[in-house]
């Protein structure tokens, strides 16, 4: 029986096979449950209290695994990225942009001191908490700007240009000589109106920004910063969650900014020793 063919166009959003291929590395032994196991194969019995013991006189501590998303072999474009960027540029002043999400979650410490036969306290967390802001924030030279969107808003094209963008404060400082703009790949970045408000403002944009690169944005360190804050001050309601915001990122001094905006150049040119692949501290 002949095969059927294809009938129609081929989709413009499907990816190639080798654009979806990533590299994972995980723990062979990551338990001492998995360590008494391969031990058992070996012909040596043994229990997970002795494992234990073994392991921390030889000074393994155990270390919860944190999270994170999958990076697709990007390198090639970071590399280049990075190597263009790796040194300052004369009279030119960068500004960073990115926008995060804030919850009411209890996002505190996942450890409690009890006493004996006393239970922790839970931590209450929602998978869609009632109360959660959008955030963007643009960071430069000198200069800090935060814009909060309630909870009614989304983030698109038209509230991007007219809250962000077009906001009176930042057009005055972005539209000086020397400066560019960073912004990512999301889509209310990338839409027709925003090109076009861009180009009628002559807002001038960092070009080729590499996907999947949080490490090379500094918005990010100043995230972590206001997410502890945030985090202390154990907001429930939308409005205690708004002064938290406020308030942390208040607390960001314009030397915190400035630092940030300089290891910007020292971010760069590690990624270059790495051939392109991620960075973490």
């Amino acid at each position: 029986m002949a095969a059927r063919k294809m009938r129609g166009r081929p989709s413009k959003h499907r990816r190639r096979p080798e654009e979806q291929q990533c590299v994972r590395i995980v723990p062979t032994y990551p338990s001492s449950r998995d360590l008494v196991a391969a031990l058992a194969r070996f012909g040596v019995r043994t229990s997970r209290q002795t494992v234990l013991s073994d392991l921390r006189a030889i000074g393994f501590v155990c270390r919860v695994r944190p999270m994170t998303t999958v990076l697709l072999p990007d390198h090639p474009k970071r590399l280049a990225f990075a190597r263009f960027w790796k040194n300052p540029v004369p009279n030119t002043k960068l500004y960073f942009s990115d926008e995060k999400m804030f919850v009411a979650n209890d996002l505190g410490c996942r450890t409690q001191f009890v006493r004996p036969g006393e239970a922790p306290l839970p931590r209450q967390n929602s998978r869609w908490p009632s109360s959660r802001l959008m955030a963007w924030m643009v960071i430069g030279p000198g200069f800090k700007h935060l814009v909060i969107f309630s909870a009614k808003e989304r983030l698109n094209a038209e509230t991007y240009i007219s809250k962000c963008l077009g906001d009176r404060e930042f057009l005055q400082e972005i539209r000086q000589e020397g400066a560019i703009l960073q912004q990512d790949g999301a889509a209310c970045h990338r839409a027709a109106p925003t090109k076009l408000f861009i180009r009628k403002m002559k807002i001038d944009l960092m070009e080729d920004w590499p996907p999947r690169s949080p490490d090379l944005n500094p918005c990010e360190l100043a995230w972590s910063v206001m997410q502890s804050h945030v985090t202390r001050a154990n907001p429930v309601t939308e409005q205690e969650l708004q002064g938290a915001i406020l308030a942390a990122f208040a607390s960001l001094t314009l030397d915190y900014i400035n630092r940030l905006i300089q290891e910007f150049y020292t971010r760069c040119a590690r990624i270059v020793a790495l051939r392109g692949a991620p960075w973490r501290p």
